[in-house]
């Protein structure tokens, strides 16, 4: 339950996710907060975020859910202006930690 509030406070688990997967890869969450009592809103937050960084719902059974990233690629350019997706500023210095 704590990784998902994490994941839900600003994305960065989903979008780092969204880095990794390839164009059509497949996300798999088992587990909370899919479907489970009491966690209705981080379920539907979660959901939400997915859908606006273009992931496809394919599937709900149980406690397991099974996503698809776009087979066009992230859209996160597009999900920028929306609240739930926080991206770094184009001004920041990739390198300034090193």
């Amino acid at each position: 339950t704590h990784l998902f509030l994490l994941l839900l406070i600003d994305g960065s688990y989903l979008l780092e996710i969204d880095r990794l997967l390839r164009p059509g890869g497949y996300f798999v969450v088992s587990g909370p907060p899919v479907q489970w009592a009491k966690e209705e809103n981080e379920w539907k937050e979660l959901q939400d975020l997915a859908k606006s960084i273009c992931f496809d719902l394919l599937s709900v059974e149980g406690n397991t859910a099974i996503w698809r990233k776009s087979l066009n690629g992230s859209c996160l350019a597009k999900a920028s202006s929306k609240p739930m997706v926080k991206l770094c500023d184009k001004e920041d210095d990739p390198n300034a930690a090193w």
